[in-house]
């Protein structure tokens, strides 16, 4: 099977006539913006006092069975920049995401993201009895989907807008390690002292919900392991324990210089089945250059 007939390497009718398509981050977007404007329109209302009550997440929805909290506050913001700042978040990364690995992962890790950072947000007030006010936001979800982006960009350069103007390229660990410590910081020094009556050691907390952001990073970090077992490049547990260490019989062998019509076909299939799992992201440059040269090739018969 040559690199053209995969079905995710075929244009679709849409962008081959030229027409703007309506991808997935650009739903959530919208969904957001709408929703945003929605409560501005109706806050003052019966019905702003409804999404309130039933829509954001607090201790009391969950013990009063308002199950759905748990994923639609991660659609409400509190306001212009709380909003702006969340799906400019999404808008860069998720781009990145859906195209790399698609709609499916790109929604998984969102609402994975908002669903986990609740329940994280939610243990401390649990714990100690103490009630808070409501949480809103995206940020538990664009967190996770740019902690899974940073992860696949591990040692690569990415541009960062410093206040929305000054560009400036970091490798994209070291942006992963700084959101990490300042969202470690903020929930174990300041948010969860705060939220269970202890003293806390640094200033009382701002509104910022570092427990659900940290949730969020859980979260993209647990789907990048997925990726990595299942690409083989980290070996599970029970592998390690129970199985021995034989070489496989099933390996294609990469190191050939020459390698005949089959081998080509097998190399060329683990190289694309790898793509379909992982994206272009996870090809090393041997594989890159293989690719490139096979694409010029004429078809296998």
């Amino acid at each position: 099977m040559g690199l053209s007939d995969r079905d995710y390497m075929r244009p679709t009718a849409s962008r081959a006539a030229g027409r703007f398509v309506w991808s997935t981050t650009w739903k959530l977007v919208a969904a957001n913006v709408a929703l945003f404007l929605l409560w501005w329109l109706v806050g003052a209302t019966f019905l702003g006092e409804w999404i309130y009550c039933f829509a954001l997440l607090s201790p009391s929805s969950i013990t009063h069975g308002f199950l759905w909290t748990l994923l639609s506050y991660g659609f409400f913001h509190f306001g212009v920049l709380h909003l702006a700042g969340n799906m400019l978040g999404l808008w860069f990364t998720g781009r990145f995401v859906e195209n790399e690995c698609g709609t499916r992962r790109l929604l998984a890790l969102y609402l994975g993201g908002i669903f986990l950072g609740g329940i994280l947000w939610l243990l401390p007030a649990f714990f100690s009895g103490h009630s808070s006010p409501p949480l809103l936001g995206a940020s538990a979800g664009v967190f996770s989907v740019m902690t899974y982006a940073l992860l696949r960009l591990f040692e690569q350069p990415v541009q960062m807008l410093i206040y929305f103007v000054l560009p400036v390229k970091i490798r994209a660990k070291w942006i992963l390690a700084g959101f990490l410590f300042i969202t470690l910081a903020g929930a174990l020094l300041s948010e969860i002292p705060a939220a269970t009556g202890w003293w806390t050691i640094l200033s009382p907390p701002s509104g910022v919900a570092h427990t659900a952001h940290l949730g969020g990073m859980i979260c993209g970090g647990l789907f990048f392991l997925r990726d990595q077992l299942q690409a083989g490049k980290i070996t599970p547990l029970r592998q390690t324990i129970f199985v021995s260490n034989r070489p496989s019989t099933n390996v294609v062998d990469f190191s050939s210089a020459t390698p005949n019509r089959q081998n080509r076909a097998d190399k060329l299939d683990h190289i694309l089945d790898k793509i379909s799992r992982s994206g272009l992201a996870s090809l090393s440059s041997e594989e890159k250059n293989f690719i490139e040269q096979e694409s010029q090739r004429p078809p296998f018969s």
